[in-house]
């Protein structure tokens, strides 16, 4: 088979749609049937300006390219199939899908992972795996945005009279509205919530406490929050630390001339004066000798412990 030819075009402000096959490959057709080779790709709409999408000035540089392959493989053939689409003609299922109307349809994909990137600040940020796209620029990329596609045109690989366009790389440029490709549309549920609370639904709700704030227990009013630390004029100072430390005096442990006088004794209180002859012939007792110590006295009352 003669080698086919190629034709580079670069198309401007495409909002795409089935995004997710960028990144990963489609093993299914849009019929729902298993594919020989799995294909990156993914479509792109492009509004109805005029009747015929050779016209439209953002689909004009895919037409001059497509034209170029379209006289060297078919002779200008007027039955040749082209890639774009009118979104409002029913597709191969007999349906209008809704992201397609009012706009003209194009599909591109390939065999290979496409290079995706994203336009941000003026800089080109590379985002080939799907994770890095959920963080550029605060945005996770994806359906309803605006890109910028480089596609090549030529024959379709098994003869068939159609002009194939096969996806090389992509450039998130905007942020555009959320688009709905297939199931029910997506629920407002802050509007959902308001309908249902004006119509007189307590809705049950457990919304976490704030930050730093205790949880009250129902039906408790809220108590008195701490004041906020207010430091004093003068307040404390620590100690120096050059100061020298000077151990605390060891008591004496052994016995003391003159009067004894109990611990904790009020000042002006009688000293405690031994009885004459109540040690006998032996005199005071002997501290040293536990043989003659009576049971110690108690500090806070002057009587003796009771053991």
């Amino acid at each position: 088979m003669a080698n086919r030819a190629f034709e580079q075009v670069a198309l401007f402000n495409a909002q795409i749609f089935y995004s997710d096959s960028l990144w990963v490959a489609q093993t299914k057709d849009m019929m729902g049937q298993p594919m020989q080779t799995p294909m990156f790709g993914a479509s792109w709409r492009f509004p109805k300006t005029n009747a015929d999408w050779r016209n439209e000035p953002l689909l004009k540089p895919l037409w001059e390219a497509g034209a170029k392959i379209w006289q060297a493989e078919f002779g200008n053939n007027p039955y040749v199939e082209w890639p774009v689409k009118d979104g409002d003609a029913p597709n191969k299922k007999g349906v209008v899908p809704d992201v397609n109307r009012g706009h003209w349809i194009l599909r591109a994909s390939t065999k290979n992972a496409p290079e995706v990137k994203a336009w941000v600040n003026n800089q080109v940020i590379d985002i080939a795996n799907p994770k890095i796209a959920a963080a550029v620029g605060g945005h996770k990329w994806g359906d309803g945005d605006y890109t910028a596609i480089q596609v090549s045109l030529a024959k379709r690989a098994n003869n068939t009279a159609g002009i194939r366009c096969y996806l090389n790389s992509v450039c998130f440029t905007a942020v555009g509205e959320k688009l709905n490709v297939g199931g029910p549309p997506p629920t407002d549920w802050g509007q959902a919530m308001a309908s249902a609370q004006a119509a007189g639904i307590a809705i049950r709700q457990n919304a976490p406490p704030a930050f730093g704030t205790p949880p009250q227990a129902p039906g408790m009013p809220p108590g008195p929050q701490p004041a906020a630390f207010q430091p004093q004029p003068g307040g404390w100072s620590p100690p120096s630390m050059t100061q020298a430390y000077t151990p605390p005096q060891a008591p004496q442990m052994g016995p003391q001339p003159g009067p004894f006088s109990a611990p904790g004794t009020a000042s002006g209180a009688p000293a405690f004066q031994a009885a004459p002859g109540q040690y006998g012939n032996m005199g005071a007792p002997n501290a040293a000798s536990p043989s003659n110590q009576g049971p110690p006295p108690n500090p806070f009352g002057g009587q003796p412990f009771r053991g």
